[in-house]
């Protein structure tokens, strides 16, 4: 029989990113924290099932061990609608492969078209304060550019614009006045070891240094391989009172009580937790009281690469390959006719590397001085038939229904795409550099790992899941804090905003604690 747990302040459901960050927030403020991994706490190389997996561009013989097995989590799409779900399930979730780039959604970001009905329920202001906390932690690195779309804090030096990029970044500012080329934005892979503030940790390890923090406090309890089937709810008020979860390895059925529940399992299977967590209450879902839980699925339209040959940078200095972002351009100061919405472009300029590790068509690099790649993220409208859903028929290994994942690019995407490596194109000919590969097809969806939605944020209960504050409505103990809650998908890289909207979460459930 299975000892019982000992009730917790709060059940934190994930340790990615976002469980990592909340469960050092809470456990700073004096709380007691259990945090609830699928995975184990180390993986182990092995041999895995992972046709889907292996086509993530981060997949390799030497990473393969930090992404699932295909078999053994299963999922389904209708026939002729692929996505490919990425995933790792081990302590930290896929930071131990996150390439770490940190960008801030702007205010126009934020507040979104005029008219919008299901934009963001909170200003660039209420979220500003924490993207400031979350950076200084990370140590992030860049130039402080104050550019309106991708604004900035007190962010740690960064190197210099190396040639190449200064040449790219002349060509556009001369052809595109209203197109910007700033030095990435990173977290730091080292973090307080590179000279940031006494806040700053590492985050490039699969344990997650967050994790690390909380458990210095003697406040965390940890559980590893703990696969949840639902948050259980008290019949009567609808709040949640626990989580039930299943032992990955022995089949256990397993439970524990606490005062609240942060879910942030990762954007697919949170809301599967949610559409199981059934209850008098909720009885097609946690969250699900006006049909929206599941809906609105979103992802990044990824292009690219366009790339190529930067010729006469012989002595190009490897250690000053930071990369480069392009902001978005579209429809910031004017409406841009074919699409709604826009794209930004990341670029590498770099030295040239072995002629085996690139595609044929980019081994002319390897005798070359260096090469360029870019790629490019684009903004995918929220439609509500997007969707996950649990499958009918279909279990997992452990008997728990698998999900659903129906999606599809429309027309906006088609022609943002279209827009995305013609404007990718167009910059790399404008500095002269050489263009051997040219990829005109976008990545099918889920590729970009930027998938959000499905839980969404707003002011209207009767249009939204959560409310403004991270809180399911009808059960405002329980916040939902990974992708799940984004409204819309702006083409910034989602992880920063993401932990700044759990820290707000976090410090929300404090104060709510403390009062009760």
């Amino acid at each position: 029989m299975n000892p019982a747990i000992p009730t917790s302040d709060v059940i934190v459901i994930g340790s990615g990113a976002n469980g990592g960050w909340a469960a050092m927030a809470l456990t700073a403020a004096g709380l007691d924290v259990l945090l609830l991994e699928a995975g184990p706490e180390s993986p182990a190389p092995g041999e895995a099932a992972q046709p889907i997996q292996s086509a993530c561009y981060a997949w390799s013989e030497e990473t393969r061990h930090l992404f699932v097995d295909d078999d053994e989590l299963p999922y389904t799409t209708p026939e002729g609608r692929p996505f490919l779900w990425i995933r790792g399930r081990q302590l930290g979730g896929r930071t131990a492969l996150w390439a770490r780039v940190a960008l801030r959604l702007g205010a126009a970001d934020l507040e979104g078209e005029e008219g919008e009905e299901d934009g963001w329920p909170l200003t660039y202001d209420a979220l500003a304060p924490h993207y400031d906390r979350v950076e200084r932690f990370l140590g992030v690195t860049g130039h402080r550019d104050d550019h309106p779309i991708v604004p900035n804090g007190e962010l740690l030096p960064a190197p210099p614009l190396c040639e190449g990029e200064l040449r790219l970044r002349d060509a556009v500012a001369a052809r595109w006045p209203d197109r910007a080329v700033l030095r990435a934005r990173v977290a730091s892979a080292d973090g307080a070891h590179r000279g940031a503030s006494a806040g700053a940790h590492p985050f490039s390890s699969s344990a997650g240094s967050t994790i690390a923090v909380a458990r210095e406090t003697g406040r965390l309890r940890l559980i590893t391989g703990a696969v949840v089937r639902e948050i259980l709810c008290d019949p009567g008020s609808g709040r949640a009172r626990g989580v039930a979860w299943v032992d990955r390895e022995t089949g256990a059925e397993r439970e524990a009580e606490a005062r609240a529940v942060v879910l942030c399992a990762s954007t697919i299977e949170s809301t599967r937790i949610l559409l199981l967590s059934r209850s008098p209450r909720h009885p097609s879902g946690l969250g699900d009281h006006a049909g929206v839980l599941g809906r609105y699925l979103m992802d990044h339209l990824y292009t690219g690469p366009v790339a190529g040959v930067v010729e006469g940078l012989e002595n190009l200095d490897p250690s000053v390959s930071a990369g480069l972002t392009i902001p978005r351009f579209r429809n910031v100061a004017e409406r841009w006719p074919a699409f709604r919405g826009g794209f930004g472009i990341d670029v590498a300029v770099q030295r040239a590397i072995p002629a085996e590790s690139v595609p044929p068509a980019l081994a002319a690099a390897a005798a070359s001085g260096a090469h360029f790649k870019m790629v490019s993220f684009g903004e995918v409208l929220p439609r509500a038939e997007n969707r996950v859903t649990l499958d009918p028929e279909r279990r997992d290994r452990l008997g728990i229904p698998v999900p659903r994942i129906d999606f599809a690019y429309g027309d906006n995407e088609r022609a943002l795409a279209a827009d995305q490596v013609a404007s990718m194109q167009a910059i790399a000919e404008a500095a002269g550099f050489r263009i051997l590969l040219v990829d005109p097809e976008p990545a099918l969806p889920g590729l970009s790992n930027h998938e959000v939605g499905t839980a969404r944020m707003g002011r209207d209960p009767a249009r939204s899941v959560l409310d403004p504050h991270n809180r399911i409505w009808g059960a405002p103990n329980v916040y939902v804090t990974d992708g799940a809650c984004f409204p819309r998908n702006p083409c910034q890289n989602p992880t920063l905003t993401m932990m700044a909207l759990t820290d707000r979460a976090c410090d929300h459930l404090i104060a709510a604690l403390r009062g009760s």
